[in-house]
C-alpha cells in the first residue's frame, strides 16, 4: 500500500495516490521502519536525520574533489556545507526527511556514474530512481550529468550511462504522468499560470543565491511575489545581455 499512497495520506489503508500529487514511497518505508523502532520517541529519528546529513557532507567532499582535485577547497566546501544554517529545516525538521534522502541518492548517482569501473556505471541509474521515489526535485539531474560529460569532450565512455538516465526520467514522468495523474487540488492546477512561474525561476534563483549568502531570514515555506519575480528576472536579463 506505501507504493500506491500519496506522501501526504494520514493512513496508506485509507488513501489512494489519487487523493495527492506526492509520490515518495521510499520515504514513507523509511518512515514505517524507523516507527516499528522508535515509536513516538524523537530521539532515533534525530539521530537518522543527522547521520544522513554527516554522509551527504562526506559525499560533497568527494564531489568537490572529483570537480576541483583539490584537498583544500573540498574540505572548505564540505565543511561550509556541514555548517550552511540553510540545512536546518532538513536536519531538524523530520517531515523533510525526503530533502536529505534525495540528496544522498543524488550524490550517490554522481560518483556511481563518474566511476571508473564499467559495473558502478551500471548500478547509477538504478541510484537515480532511488532518489526519485524520496523527492521529485530531483528530476534535475540528468541536466547536471549532461554538463559534466560534455564538459569533457573526450569523456565518451559516459554518454551511454547518460542516455540510460534520461531514458529512465521520461519513464518515471510517463508513470506519473499517465498512470498517477497530479490531481486538480495540487499546485499545478493553482490560478497562476504556468509561463508566470516559469518566468519567475530567476527571482527565485536569486532569493536562494541571498539566503547561501546571508541566511536569514529562514522559513519553513517562502512565498513569492510574482510581480516582483517578473521584474526580478527581467531585471537580471538585461544586466546578463
Amino acid at each position: 500500500r506505501l507504493f500506491q499512497s500519496h506522501f501526504f495520506s494520514e493512513s496508506p489503508k485509507e488513501s489512494s495516490f489519487k487523493e495527492g500529487g506526492y509520490y515518495r514511497p521510499l520515504v514513507m518505508l523509511l518512515y514505517t521502519f524507523e516507527y516499528s523502532l522508535w515509536r513516538e520517541s524523537p530521539l532515533g529519528y534525530h539521530l537518522r536525520s543527522l547521520l544522513l546529513h554527516l554522509l551527504n557532507v562526506f559525499l560533497v567532499y568527494l564531489f568537490l574533489e572529483v570537480l576541483f582535485h583539490s584537498e583544500g577547497i573540498s574540505l572548505l566546501g564540505s565543511l561550509l556545507y556541514a555548517a550552511s544554517p540553510l540545512h536546518v529545516e532538513a536536519v531538524s525538521y523530520l517531515p523533510s526527511s525526503g530533502d536529505l534522502l534525495a540528496t544522498f541518492f543524488a550524490l550517490g548517482t554522481f560518483h556511481l556514474f563518474v566511476s571508473k569501473r564499467a559495473l558502478w556505471r551500471s548500478v547509477s541509474p538504478f541510484c537515480f530512481l532511488l532518489g526519485l521515489l524520496c523527492k521529485e526535485s530531483i528530476v534535475i539531474f540528468p541536466l547536471v550529468l549532461s554538463v559534466y560529460v560534455f564538459s569533457r569532450p573526450k569523456d565518451v565512455q559516459r554518454r551511454g550511462p547518460l542516455l540510460a538516465h534520461w531514458a529512465l526520467l521520461f519513464g518515471y514522468l510517463a508513470v506519473r504522468f499517465l498512470l498517477f495523474p497530479f490531481p486538480k487540488e495540487t499546485l499545478w492546477e493553482e490560478e497562476t499560470p504556468l509561463f508566470l512561474r516559469v518566468l519567475s525561476i530567476g527571482s527565485v534563483l536569486l532569493g536562494y543565491l541571498r539566503l547561501l549568502l546571508f541566511p536569514y531570514p529562514l522559513h519553513l515555506e517562502s512565498s513569492v511575489s510574482f510581480q516582483s519575480a517578473l521584474w526580478t528576472t527581467g531585471a537580471t536579463f538585461v544586466g546578463v545581455l
